[in-house]
Order: C-alpha cells, then sequence, then structure tokens
C-alpha cells in the first residue's frame, strides 16, 4: 500500500497523507479480507493496523488539490 502512495495523491507514504485518502483505507480493507481469508482473524489485524496506523490523523474525504491535481494540506 505505500508504494502505491502517488496513486492517493500523496508525494511519500507519509500516513497522514495516505490515511486522509479514501482509497487508501478502502485498500487497506480490500486487502485485508483479500489477502488474509485464510489466516484465522487476518482480516481483523489488517483492519486493526490500518486503524492503528491512522489514529489520531485527522480523516477527511474532501481533501484540496492545487493546480496541479497534487494534494495541497496546507489549507
Amino acid at each position: 500500500m505505500f508504494a502505491k502512495a502517488a496513486e492517493f495523491g500523496c508525494n511519500s507514504p507519509d500516513p497522514s497523507c495516505l490515511c486522509g485518502a479514501q482509497n487508501f483505507r478502502n485498500g487497506v480493507h480490500d486487502c485485508s479480507h483479500e489477502a488474509c481469508v485464510d489466516v484465522s482473524g487476518g482480516a481483523e489485524k489488517g483492519e486493526a493496523w490500518g486503524s492503528s496506523l491512522c489514529a489520531g490523523i485527522p480523516i477527511t474525504d474532501l481533501v484540496s488539490k492545487d493546480a496541479t491535481g497534487q494534494r495541497d494540506d496546507h489549507n
């Protein structure tokens, strides 16, 4: 998921950017349920990891973008 930071509109795999991206959060959910389906409690552990990573980081689905389409978190 971190390697896909640019796809989520982030310049780096910084959780403060990634956690604000709905597609990142969806990806954590989907990957947890797809990759960990054969592991007892795996999906729950994957989702708990995502929740822990994003704990305390303000989540917003309305992220402003600058003229280049990049996230502008300085508003």
